[in-house]
């Protein structure tokens, strides 16, 4: 589990290179893709969409506004949120990550055809224990 987890880690950490010299990763394409996804979405519901504070999705949203591919602006419902919205750079990265995600989507469901559906639904069943844990440890600090 460490192993697969310290790859992904690198993985996302991983700079990928955009035009015009903007480099950024895969947890900001991410970012990019959750806000992509979702109108209207402010800070808040983007830290409840990946599970950190609201300080964490702040400082992810502010590098990407440096980078030209966020756009942050006052919520015409409250003088205090932020609602989020991709530039036409953030949509171009966008659009490069739905690309990738495609054709890794299609090489895992090549690489899963080996097995029935009973034995994915207990790998399914069995990352969703592991998850419940980390949880658990999460919310006991």
């Amino acid at each position: 589990m460490n192993r697969i987890l310290n790859k992904f880690y690198r993985l996302e950490t991983t700079p990928i290179p955009l035009e015009q010299g903007v480099i950024i990763s895969h947890k900001e394409l991410h970012v990019l893709q959750a806000i992509g996804d979702n109108k209207n979405l402010n800070i808040t519901g983007l830290a409840e969409y990946f599970g950190v504070t609201k300080s964490a999705a702040s400082q992810m949203t502010s590098k990407l506004v440096k980078k030209g591919l966020v756009n942050k602006e006052l919520s015409p419902q409250s003088a205090k949120e932020y609602l989020l919205s991709l530039t036409p750079n953030g949509w171009q990265a966008y659009g490069l990550h739905e690309e990738y995600h495609t054709k890794n989507t299609r090489e895992i469901e090549r690489r899963l055809k080996s097995f029935n559906v009973g034995q994915i639904e207990d790998a399914s069943r069995i990352m969703d224990q592991i998850e419940s844990v980390i949880e658990e440890r999460l919310a006991n600090g």
